[in-house]
């Protein structure tokens, strides 16, 4: 017995075998779209989920927010953050200093920067500079009755800034862009832009240059920051 001998005398299919089968198996095809369709349902519902869930973070966690939509935004070259620092973190950064008279203050420091040529009328320079002990930065003040105007000069290098976004505008210091600040962070962490505080960052020749005060007004600040040349 041989192939040959099988194929010879197998018995015939009989009629209507074929489209039997056909209908059979058109038939079985709704049930597999059900089959398939299950895990397609169950994803759907998931993802809906994490949507709900990931938007409740976002609404009612302020550092969620503050990262989610505020962390990458970009003003003038800055990094802006709505979020208050929290110095009680063991990761806050301490920086150390001595306040010493300018001409000793700069002596040694690993950059240059220029001072202003023009001072709000009835403020006077503090000879108390504070140098960071890194060289770093330098900060100095020009006290007058209503309070103080802050220098702060650092080497450029990525900052962030902790304000609220919607207190900032993008202006432009001796044609370079700037960043004006209006605002502080209350005893809450909350930022408070009804406050007369400005702060003012610009870059020039490599340095960054920061003007802040709650003592003088936006004009003032404008015309001291450009008088830095």
């Amino acid at each position: 017995m041989d192939d040959k001998f099988l194929y010879r005398n197998r018995p015939p299919v009989r009629p209507g075998f074929g489209e039997n089968l056909y209908a059979h198996l058109a038939g079985m095809a709704p049930k597999n779209k059900t089959l398939t369709k299950q895990p397609l349902t169950f994803a759907l519902k998931l993802m809906h989920a994490s949507i709900v869930v990931f938007l409740l973070i976002v609404t009612f966690s302020e550092p969620v927010r503050a990262e989610v939509w505020n962390l990458i935004q970009r003003i003038a070259g800055f990094e802006i953050i709505d979020s208050a620092p929290d110095f009680n973190s063991p990761n806050a950064e301490i920086y150390s200093f001595t306040p010493q008279p300018l001409p000793s203050a700069i002596t040694g420091l690993p950059f240059t920067f220029s001072m202003p040529a023009y001072v709000p009328e009835n403020f006077v320079f503090s000879n108390d500079v504070a140098i960071a002990h890194s060289k770093l930065w330098v900060s100095m003040n020009w006290i007058g009755a209503g309070g103080k105007i802050n220098l702060l000069v650092q080497q450029d290098w990525e900052i962030t800034i902790p304000a609220g976004v919607d207190s900032t505008k993008e202006i432009k210091i001796n044609g370079q862009p700037a960043i004006l600040i209006q605002g502080r962070w209350d005893e809450n962490r909350k930022w408070d832009n009804t406050t007369k505080n400005l702060q003012l960052y610009w870059r020039k020749d490599g340095i960054i240059y920061s003007l802040s005060s709650g003592a003088v007004s936006e004009d003032e600040l404008i015309k001291m920051a450009e008088s830095i040349e």
